[in-house]
């Protein structure tokens, strides 16, 4: 039988550990009001109460162009009152919005305000719950429908806590006492990174008490990934890229953790791509961390980076921000690049992956 959104929406609610009575802040950025719908009725379901909130990318691009700037400097106003009654927060993800079609000033109003939020969630330690919804934008993109996106997505967003948490106890067994991780490509590109000290994470989409109690307060659908945040001015070598930002064959040259120096097909998209990294806050040139895919749901990437992470097997590394992997490199960019036909070593041992649960 096919995975349908009413299941997901159980599933929602398990990651969430949602508890009877408890107000969840269900933040609506997909557009999509029939996956919304199923959700809430989930939500409610499990006696919880939902509050959305609707602000999908075309949305918002709307509100920046009607709100007045006395409105939206105060957009966090009520909206903060509201945020310090809320038990839980749920992000079903959409679209980007078009910030650079906007007014600079009416959406730095905005921005400010809605970091005042983030500021709040954040004291708070809400635990959230993030899910990548699929967009009609997003099918068209990748030149297919909707209904065929949603039908390669749902089962990986479906697969429950325990077999995730199976396969990332199995592959823990091969890694956690490595101190050198080396990712090596067939192309001949290699990355080495040093642990230390550092711990694993297991990613298995959901927030209960054990996460909470170590200080762990966000998880992802789909969800299966195990992940290290390596010493931050350790890490040496090159990492090969088909496509990134636009940009073509792109190889990331990297030295005492930090991309040195970017090749790309083209001067003008090597410029492109070193414009765009230095337009975030902190130190978006860090190799953040290393992850390992482990999604029995999904045997094969589907061309969406946030849910390719989970494909049974995929390695990536991540760029900028590790703080919430307990690393110390601070960002506003968080980049998961996903890399092709490589082998992880964990202190020069093959790390077998096996094959994805069927």
């Amino acid at each position: 039988m096919a995975t349908s959104w009413a299941d997901i929406g159980r599933r929602i609610v398990q990651g969430l550990d949602a508890r009877m009575g408890e107000l969840i802040l269900v933040r609506e950025c997909s557009g999509r009001y029939d996956v919304l719908q199923e959700i809430l009725l989930a939500i409610e379901e499990a006696g919880a109460v939902p509050m959305p909130q609707i602000s999908p990318a075309r949305y918002l691009e709307r509100l920046w162009g009607v709100g007045t700037l006395t409105y939206l400097s105060r957009w966090d106003h009520r909206r903060a009152d509201m945020l310090e009654t809320v038990d839980r927060v749920l992000v079903l993800g959409g679209d980007a919005p078009d910030i650079d079609g906007a007014d600079r000033h009416l959406y730095g109003a905005w921005a400010q305000a809605e970091e005042r939020l983030t500021q709040i969630e954040d004291h708070r330690r809400l635990p959230h719950l993030m899910v990548a919804v699929p967009t009609a934008k997003r099918a068209f993109d990748m030149g297919i429908t909707l209904d065929a996106l949603d039908a390669r997505v749902l089962p990986a967003l479906n697969v429950p806590a325990h077999a995730l948490s199976g396969e990332i106890t199995r592959v823990l067994a091969a890694v956690q006492n490595a101190l050198t991780l080396t990712v090596r490509a067939a192309t001949g590109h290699e990355l080495t990174l040093k642990r230390g000290s550092r711990r694993w994470v297991g990613e298995d989409g959901c927030i209960d008490q054990s996460d909470r109690a170590r200080g762990a307060v966000v998880s992802m659908l789909p969800a299966g990934s195990l992940s290290c945040a390596p010493l931050e001015d350790l890490t040496e070598g090159n990492v090969y890229l088909p496509r990134l930002h636009g940009a073509r064959d792109v190889t990331l040259h990297v030295n005492a953790g930090r991309i040195v120096h970017v090749d790309a097909r083209t001067q003008s998209e090597q410029t492109r791509i070193n414009g765009w990294l230095d337009g975030f806050h902190g130190e978006p040139r860090r190799v953040g961390c290393v992850g390992i895919g482990l999604n029995p749901g999904l045997s094969e990437t589907v061309g969406w980076p946030q849910v390719d992470a989970c494909a049974f097997g995929r390695v990536s590394v991540t760029l900028g921000d590790n703080r919430h992997l307990g690393g110390s490199n601070a960002s506003s960019l968080s980049l998961m690049l996903g890399l092709e036909r490589v082998t992880l070593l964990a202190d020069g041992v093959n790390v077998l992956l096996g094959t994805a649960a069927a």
